[in-house]
């Protein structure tokens, strides 16, 4: 597991950018076991540039125990002939194929509205770069809207809810993209909400609480999405969401969650040590919080939420199957399926 699990690539978007009749796309992508050699770029399935491996003094800085994670960079800057579409950077060695990233691509950014303010942007992304948070927010919304064709298409789905949706983050690209007709967005940040509803008048947003219940009737939604949100969460809280979001589904509804799993453990501040305990305590304590490892602590929300309620989570793949079918049918479970880091888990209500 521990070696399958080495060879799946890591990295981010930092720019997926349109200028004029061009698009430029910037970022980074490694794997544990061995550096690339090159990449290349490819825009709806056609190669579009291909370009050298470049260094990153600050990737390598942010992965001192990878030796060769500053040496992931990339920049092309391509001319798609679609107004939206997908884009994937291929990373090769010895001519081969050995890792991707996706991403959806708008030429049209205008539509996404306002960006948010610096202190919003910052709470959902850790970052402060415009440009970084329309492109995390563009490759999410990819993952997940391949998620829902995969599992019924969104022919089926009528009106989805983006739990804990920061500032809009993704609900400005599932607005954008037009196939569901009515969106919610709820978060715990209260600012966050407020911004939105002005951003995006189309949708509603609210304000909710730390614990259930959620302010909607039973079988509203036939989609939740749930990025982000379990990740930081104990487990007797993600239980009690879990039975609350189920609830709301519709009978057949889908739930998209996403959860810190054994590759996001190998990124770690203490890997080695943080892996051992997940393998070990798979039958005692499989979900290892903020109170065990200083190390995941999270702040992002501090003085939004209380000490001790928001903080890093990691669980095995074991651990999520077993206990949350027992709330949701499990339909799929994808390592590092959204964003190259985060496990996917598709669940439905019967």
């Amino acid at each position: 597991m521990y070696s399958k699990l080495r060879k799946l690539p890591r990295g981010y978007f930092d720019v997926i950018k349109p200028e004029g009749q061009f698009l430029r796309v910037v970022g980074w992508m490694f794997r544990m076991d061995r550096p690339f050699e090159e990449f290349e770029v490819r825009v709806d399935g056609t190669e579009a540039a291909r370009g050298p491996v470049l260094e990153l003094e600050g990737v390598g800085k942010a992965f001192p125990n990878i030796p060769h994670a500053g040496r992931s960079g990339f920049s092309f800057v391509v001319t798609p002939r679609l107004g939206s579409g997908v884009i994937e950077v291929v990373g090769s060695w010895a001519g081969r194929e050995k890792g991707r990233m996706r991403s959806a691509y708008r030429m049209d950014s205008d539509v996404l509205g306002l960006v948010p303010p610096v202190p919003l942007m910052l709470r959902v992304t850790g970052s402060d770069q415009s440009d970084f948070f329309r492109a995390d927010g563009m490759r999410i919304f990819a993952d997940l809207a391949a998620a829902v064709e995969r599992h019924g298409g969104f022919d089926r789905i009528g009106r989805m809810l983006d739990w804990g949706c920061g500032c809009g983050r993704l609900t400005a690209h599932f607005l954008a993209d037009g196939r569901v007709a009515e969106i919610c967005g709820t978060d715990i940040d209260s600012e966050a909400t407020a911004w939105c509803e002005r951003a995006f008048p189309q949708a509603r947003f609210q304000q909710t609480g730390l614990y259930p219940p959620l302010p909607f009737p039973d079988r509203h939604f036939d989609l939740v999405i749930a990025y982000s949100v379990f990740t930081h969460l104990a487990r007797d809280v993600q239980n009690a969401w879990l039975s609350e979001l189920k609830r709301v589904l519709s009978p057949g509804g889908l739930l998209l969650a996403t959860v810190h799993g054994e590759f996001a453990a190998l990124f770690n501040r203490s890997p080695a040590t943080l892996w051992d305990r997940l393998a070990f305590e798979l039958g005692v304590k499989p979900i290892i919080a903020g109170e065990i490892e200083d190390s995941a602590v999270d702040r992002a929300l501090e003085g939004i939420a209380p000490a001790g309620y928001y903080r890093g989570v990691f669980q095995t793949k074991k651990y999520t199957m077993r206990d949350w079918s027992k709330t949701l049918d499990v339909l799929e479970y994808r390592e590092a399926g959204v964003g190259n880091y985060q496990d996917l888990v598709v669940l439905r209500r019967p």
